[in-house]
């Protein structure tokens, strides 16, 4: 059971810095197994629904933004990976690129605002903005119950109340 560290901010900063500087407590990292069954099932529905995520940001409907996906990186620490936000995605035959939106943990010399590019199979979680919300954070919101305080408290200042924006499919 190799551990996975998932990049909890909830509020997925869209200012995107570097620099080591530290954490603040709503980015504080959560670890979690690979096969943990609340992560795996969040994972799969966020998959399942992620076809919603690309015709809309291939749409750009007037209303919506912060169009981003959550992508499991390999680590340094070998056998390891780091699911983390990925912001300016440009969707390619296999998958995708963009840029880091967080301060990875163990990624080497990535930083926030690094350009990566990805596969499919590697996309966990998506969201997207509208009205102030965020929808989405399927694996986010599977594990509110583990973040610390300020983490919950931002999630639910900032999710939508259901991950699923109704009416859209």
């Amino acid at each position: 059971m190799r551990p996975v560290l998932l990049a909890v901010c909830a509020g997925l900063m869209m200012t995107v810095a570097g620099g080591a500087e530290a954490r603040p407590e709503s980015e504080e990292m959560v670890f979690t197994a690979e096969d943990d069954p609340v992560v795996l099932a969040a994972t799969a529905k966020a998959r399942e629904t992620l076809p919603i995520f690309w015709r809309l940001h291939a749409a750009e409907p007037e209303g919506y933004s912060a169009f981003a996906l959550k992508v499991g990186l390999p680590t340094v620490t070998p056998g390891n990976e780091e699911h983390i936000w990925v912001v300016d995605v440009v969707r390619e035959a296999d998958g995708g690129r963009g840029r880091l939106a967080n301060t990875p943990h163990d990624l080497g010399r990535l930083q926030a605002g690094s350009p990566v590019t990805f596969k499919d199979e590697q996309i966990s979680d998506w969201q997207y903005e509208k009205g102030g919300k965020l929808y989405g954070h399927f694996t986010s919101r599977a594990m509110m119950d583990r973040w610390n305080a300020a983490q919950r408290a931002e999630g639910l200042a900032l999710f939508a109340p259901e991950p699923l924006e109704a009416g859209v499919q």
